[in-house]
């Protein structure tokens, strides 16, 4: 039978024919096109050659010396290397490599290779390492064949059991990888698509709604009960947790609640068991006690210990006498950071007849005297670090919300052409004002350390040139460029009063926004003894212990030095939740 092909495509096809050439002969080829991230996921390619072997030859060209350069295939090479180097394979390993000695450019054969090859979608990946373990594969096996951790693999696994049509969906590109990874947190599939069904469209990428959505009922790990109680000791009672692979501090969702709250209930009673034993008529352990509770109950008159006795973790720092005991008790509550506060020195309503007020007394030091006549007017510098603190907190509650964002920028820009109206809270597009010398401690503020993380996040889906931000802008997705533009209008907010600007106009929105975002500002900023009760003085810091208890002051409070009654007045705002009226 006569050969089809010509001499010359006989000639050709033999050339390119596989052969077998010992590794230590193999020599990478400097005019390879591919320059970057050369040497990324070698380990990872080398474990799937040793598991595997190597799928595709390599493409080599003849050099001197008896040597071959690699013109297509340098990370295998790099791989096979790596391989031998950790004795996986001896240096004389032969490998399968197709010739090319014709006329071909070498490096259009180095080009091809990386231009044509399409690289698969990461959910071909994520249902093809499923179906491996469903026919028998461990994760430990799929790990070791792969070059990945064994966690990478069971998050794979994860992502693939979604339901098929939000799965789907990620494939097509309509939704994102966090969004997907977020819909794990529960298995059930009719659930998560009533999740997905009940999203506007800008949701659907949003993974805290997916999560907050999903997890409905459920108690976060970071909720003051779970670190009060310990997920340890909840999940030995018998508690359930819904584990979140993909939340970075390796967080959940406790579902028993009701048996979180006994847990906590009876680790509270103990506290107060304890704390009855030291000559208390009563003890009380309740979840909260804010100031409205408070206010049903007296409190006992007590001195101040003399320095070296006090103990700053409760109001145990001051010394009762067997009197006051024999009719007060104390309180057991949780801190809003999962701590046990204990209240000393209430007493019941009715158990005694109150004694008439005899007024503050002197301090007993070298300051000067306060007299409580109301709530004094803060310092200037104080108003500002205040509301630079809203406004942070506003920039990053604003930043999570693209359609607030979005009103914002409408609101602002109508307010300019057709109410010939340019001032407002929004200045991204004037001057935009650092929080940095308004706000005390500006780096450590939550807010910030908040907003800075959502910057970064966003900023990871834009160019890295300007020059090709445009065309970014043109082609990306609605939802994207909403995240972008909330986190853009976020850092142009400034609701900030200081003294030579009251920023009237700033103020007022400031104020409706925070209506708007159902901004609360217990997540974003505590009063401390150094960033505000020390600011402020004496007859301010009792009348804010009175608006905190709701109670008149203790004959005590006069009679401490300003920096003792500040650290008081920091142990009772924790404990109650207390917020300055500025903040509120």
């Amino acid at each position: 039978m006569r050969n089809p092909f010509s001499n010359q495509e006989r000639k050709t096809m033999a050339n390119h024919a596989l052969r077998e050439v010992s590794l230590v002969k193999l020599t990478q080829w400097n005019g390879n096109v591919r320059k970057t991230a050369v040497e990324t996921g070698i380990d990872e390619l080398a474990a799937s050659i040793a598991a595997h072997g190597l799928i595709n030859p390599l493409t080599i060209c003849s050099a001197p010396k008896g040597k071959f350069v690699v013109v297509a295939g340098q990370r295998r090479l790099l791989a096979l290397k790596k391989l031998a180097k950790d004795g996986t394979i001896p240096k004389t390993h032969p490998v399968a490599c197709t010739m090319r000695d014709d006329d071909t450019d070498p490096a259009e054969l180095s080009l091809a290779e990386n231009v044509v090859r399409v690289a698969m979608h990461p959910a071909d990946q994520f249902t093809a390492w499923s179906g491996l373990i469903q026919n028998g594969a461990t994760v430990d096996e799929v790990a070791a064949r792969f070059g990945v951790a064994a966690s990478t693999v069971r998050k794979r696994m994860v992502l693939a059991r979604v339901s098929p049509r939000i799965f789907a969906l990620y494939r097509d590109g309509e939704i994102e990888l966090e969004a997907l990874q977020a819909f794990t947190v529960s298995d059930d599939h009719e659930r998560q698509e009533a999740v997905l069904d009940g999203m506007a469209e800008w949701q659907r990428n949003d993974p805290r709604a997916i999560r907050q959505a999903l997890t409905e009922g459920e108690v976060a790990s970071s909720d003051r009960r779970a670190r009060f109680v310990g997920i340890e000791a909840y999940e030995a009672a018998g508690g359930m947790v819904r584990r979140d692979l993909f939340d970075a501090k390796g967080g959940g969702f406790l579902q028993d609640v009701a048996l979180l709250d006994r847990m906590t209930m009876e680790k509270l009673e103990s506290v107060a068991a304890e704390v009855k034993a030291e000559g208390w008529s009563w003890t009380e352990a309740r979840l909260s006690f804010d100031w409205i509770e408070r206010q049903a109950f007296e409190e006992a008159e007590a001195e101040f210990a003399p320095e070296g006795d006090s103990d700053e973790d409760d109001d145990s720092a001051l010394s009762w006498s067997h009197e006051a005991k024999a009719v007060a008790g104390a309180v057991v509550c949780l801190s809003y950071s999962g701590e046990a506060v204990i209240e000393r020195g209430l007493i019941r309503p009715g158990e005694i007849e109150p004694e008439a007020d005899e007024g503050n007394g002197t301090t007993g030091d070298d300051e000067e005297a306060d007299t409580v006549s109301g709530p004094a007017a803060l310092p200037a510098s104080l108003v500002e670090d205040l509301t630079a603190q809203r406004t942070a907190a506003l920039r990053i509650e604003l930043a999570r919300s693209p359609e607030t964002a979005l009103a914002l920028v409408v609101h602002t820009m109508a307010a300019d052409v057709f109410y010939n109206q340019p001032k407002g809270i929004l200045k991204a597009w004037i001057t935009k004002r650092s929080l940095r010398t308004a706000m005390k401690d500006h780096d450590a503020a939550p807010a910030v350390m908040a907003l800075n993380e959502e910057r970064d996040r966003i900023g990871d889906l834009l160019p890295g040139d300007r020059a090709d931000l445009w065309d970014w802008c043109m082609t990306a997705r609605q939802t994207q460029l909403l995240d972008v533009l909330a986190v853009a209008t976020a850092h142009g907010l400034d609701a900030v009063e200081s003294k030579n600007d009251q920023n009237r106009f700033g103020t007022a929105e400031g104020a409706t926004l925070s209506d708007t975002l159902k901004l609360d500002m217990t997540q974003w900023y505590r009063p401390t003894a150094a960033g505000y009760f020390g600011r402020i003085g004496k007859a301010a810091i009792m009348a804010d212990l009175e608006a905190m208890r709701n109670a008149p002051p203790a004959p005590s409070w006069a009679k401490m030095k300003k920096g003792e009654l500040a650290a008081l007045a920091e142990r009772e705002a924790e404990a109650h939740g207390w917020m300055p009226p500025l903040l509120r």
